[in-house]
């Protein structure tokens, strides 16, 4: 995704039936953006980034 694409998040959004669904929205050299989407009573470990920057 560059600054001319955009994109309606909401419209990326889908739930799984269970667990954690995640899904890649842009990856450059810099950054990752992703996009998690959970089921109900569904819980996230805490999570590190590698990336420097």
């Amino acid at each position: 995704m560059n600054n001319n694409n955009f994109m309606n998040l909401k419209e990326q959004i889908e739930y799984p039936a269970n667990g954690v669904l995640s899904k890649v929205i842009s990856k450059t050299e810099k950054n990752n953006l992703t996009l998690f989407s959970m089921a109900a009573n569904t819980d996230i470990g805490t999570h590190t980034s590698t990336k420097e920057g």
